[in-house]
């Protein structure tokens, strides 16, 4: 979620409005924002009241959004629908009314509930979980949003198998289509450099690859037999990507 503006530092509001700010939100009083003179702020103050009051009753919080326009209207419509614990259908209804934020809400929305599908997904059984996840996502979201997020579930999950410094293995990616276990395998390595504090494209220091052990010995992970073709593909796109650079 983004910073809010009375957080930011160098932009404090004036002191009246900083004031009334602060008592609205104690007194959890969405109608004690109208006396705020800065409509950016106005808005942040009431949207962050219902995102307040919501936690105990997600209707008053709604009621509070109904009364914005503009985008801190779209704004707090999201924000309700992102933090509120509510079955996918519900927060749909909600998205509907984010505005210009309706696809990333629906987006969130969807990714929280299609990972019900992803909770228990024993090693093999990795095609089948994609397409009824698929079919899932396609009943809510156009196609050319629905590829890209379907892969990214299916990536995040399979990194969930995932042992730091590990080499990639068939107990990783199962039977996964090969562009995910070449996605998964990118973001092992991506992880790996970024928790050594390595730069962005550092692993690009083993290009061109020749084999596991040379990968490995860079303090990059490697791979194991039962998945030799998709990891070294992976390498020869990175090091094409690299060279392009």
């Amino acid at each position: 979620m983004r910073l809010f503006w009375l957080l930011l530092v160098g932009c404090e509001p004036p002191i009246p409005d900083r004031e009334v700010y602060l008592a609205a939100t104690r007194a959890s009083d969405a109608s004690q924002c109208q006396d705020i003179r800065n409509p950016r702020l106005r808005g942040e103050c009431a949207t962050m009241i219902a995102r307040d009051v919501a936690e105990d009753d997600l209707r008053p919080g709604l009621l509070i959004c109904e009364t914005l326009r503009g985008l801190w209207r779209d704004e707090c419509f999201f924000v309700l629908a992102d933090e509120a614990e509510i079955p996918f259908e519900r927060a749909r209804r909600i998205c509907a009314k984010s505005g210009r934020f309706q696809n990333q809400c629906l987006g969130h929305a969807l990714s929280r509930e299609a990972r019900g599908f992803l909770s228990d997904l024993p090693v093999g059984e990795e095609p089948g979980a994609f397409q009824r996840l698929d079919a899932y996502v396609a009943e809510s979201i156009p196609s050319q949003q629905r590829t890209p997020l379907v892969r990214r579930l299916m990536v995040d999950r399979l990194m969930q198998r995932v042992t730091p410094g590990a080499p990639l293995s068939r107990e990783i990616c199962g039977d996964a289509p090969a562009e995910i276990c070449r996605a998964v395998y990118t973001e092992h390595i991506r992880r790996t450099d970024t928790s050594a504090g390595q730069p962005d494209l550092a692993w690009s220091r083993v290009c061109p690859v020749q084999n596991a052990e040379q990968v490995i010995s860079s303090g990059l992970p490697g791979w194991t037999r039962d998945v030799d073709e998709v990891a070294r593909d992976t390498w020869r796109r990175l090091c094409g990507r690299a060279a392009r650079k």
